[in-house]
């Protein structure tokens, strides 16, 4: 939060010192950093994600073909009662 008020219509800064930096890095750096940890967080939840779609496509995909295969059986007993 900031301690900066307004006078007349101008900000007025605050007299307190900015805190000294423990960082040895340059703020480009630190920057760069923080964008690095950003992506691995973004490529783990990406492959969290490509994971739990491809289990729904393969169950799917499983399912679809059960069904096609009870489709034939029901076309060739429909076919033998014809007869």
């Amino acid at each position: 939060m900031s301690n900066d008020k307004q006078k007349g219509g101008a900000l007025v800064m605050s007299e307190e010192k900015t805190r000294e930096q423990t960082d040895p890095r340059s703020f480009e750096e630190q920057v760069f950093a923080r964008f690095d940890a950003i992506d691995a967080r973004l490529q783990s939840l990406e492959t969290l994600m490509e994971q739990s779609t491809d289990k729904p496509k393969s169950e799917w995909n499983r399912a679809l073909t059960d069904i096609a295969k009870i489709r034939r059986a029901m076309r060739k007993k429909k076919k033998g009662r014809k007869k």
